[in-house]
């Protein structure tokens, strides 16, 4: 990955809460990975938690029991201005792959959950895609700037949850070495309550970003009558025509009728997944040539420049970059770039100098 440079293409300021010092989250102690308690092995063993992943992906059915820490996966990292930590579980007796359960808890904001105590500096050996490149930061390949503008139904989603409204210098979106970090804030109370940071992390190694996995590029217009329509016609200025969706693999999953074909619209007649050489509807299927045709809409918030986004994304997953318009892969890694942004330091939260 030496021919790729970190980039930010963040223009909008962070909140103060949520600043960082360059290109990277800095790490003030990595702490060595902890013991549960006997209560909690118990727990663990006995007690079926419908609530967490499940360990085999979205098709499995049985809750996470029998369970074990994994504690090459498990850490507990104190960032510069917030807490992360991993639990990580392997179900059935430890027979099934290990499990995630990220947690991350800025200084500025009442903690929402529990968590582990620390113990001394890490010493023990990290697991997978845990293992850092330096101990001592993470470092972020891409700082995306986040599309400021939510389009009409992530507004309504948005309205549903509480009157929320959504705090884009709170928000952010991170590729980093290993993982994509997320988070979507929002201020209930239309706007007049304080915003409450919902951060997510997933890793590379595990799903749903496990290669043959890729980010690609969804074009969200209509081939209608050999036309191509932006999405909401006549009313398309309120709503994003392009979106980075996530494709399970090039080929269409084998839980589907369809797993013989490309997961991909081609120019095909409708039977075969095509839009019948760019007609769309009614002959064929409605979608662009190249969108993927089975894929998760999972990633929030979306970023303002979605091509870019696919090309570091994929290069960091994969070692290879999407082309940014659902034409499939290229083996070369994006341009690389100085223009490096660099956020302002963030003081030293109240009490940690005491």
């Amino acid at each position: 990955m030496s021919a790729l440079e970190p980039k930010s293409g963040r223009t909008t300021p962070l909140d103060k809460g949520v600043q960082r010092e360059g290109q990277h989250m800095k790490i003030n102690y990595n702490a060595d990975t902890w013991d549960v308690s006997f209560s909690d092995k118990l727990k663990l063993f006995c007690i079926p938690d419908s609530q967490t992943v499940k360990p085999c992906g979205d098709l499995c059915f049985f809750p996470l029991c029998c369970s074990f820490l994994d504690k090459e996966r498990s850490y507990m990292y104190i960032r510069e201005n917030s807490t992360e930590h991993n639990v990580a579980y392997r179900a059935c007796c430890g027979c099934c792959i290990s499990t995630d359960d990220v947690k991350v808890q800025y200084f500025d904001r009442p903690p929402q959950y529990s968590q582990p105590p620390t113990g001394p500096p890490r010493k023990s050996k990290q697991n997978g895609a845990m293992a850092l490149e330096r101990p001592d930061q993470i470092k972020i390949w891409y700082d995306a700037e986040i599309a400021l503008e939510r389009d009409c139904g992530e507004k309504c989603s948005d309205c549903l949850d509480c009157c929320s409204v959504f705090d884009a210098k709170r928000s952010y979106l991170y590729i980093r070495e290993n993982s994509l970090e997320t988070n979507v804030a929002k201020s209930t109370c239309c706007g007049c309550g304080a915003a409450k940071d919902s951060v997510t992390v997933q890793y590379f190694d595990r799903k749903p970003y496990k290669p043959p996995a890729k980010i690609e590029v969804f074009d969200l217009g209509y081939q209608c009558c050999c036309m191509t329509c932006p999405k909401g016609l006549c009313c398309g200025c309120l709503f994003k025509q392009k979106r980075v969706v996530l494709m399970p693999s090039e080929n269409c999953p084998w839980y589907t009728c369809c797993c013989c074909f490309s997961n991909r619209v081609s120019k095909l007649p409708c039977c075969c997944l095509g839009n019948c050489c760019g007609c769309g509807a009614p002959c064929g299927c409605n979608q662009p040539t190249g969108n993927p045709v089975i894929y998760r809409d999972t990633i929030n918030p979306q970023p303002k420049n979605p091509e870019e986004f696919a090309q570091y994304a994929q290069f960091a997953i994969n070692g290879i970059t999407s082309d940014g318009s659902g034409q499939g892969v290229v083996g070369n890694a994006p341009s690389p770039t100085t223009s490096v942004v660099k956020v302002s330091p963030m003081p030293d939260p109240p009490g940690q100098n005491a």
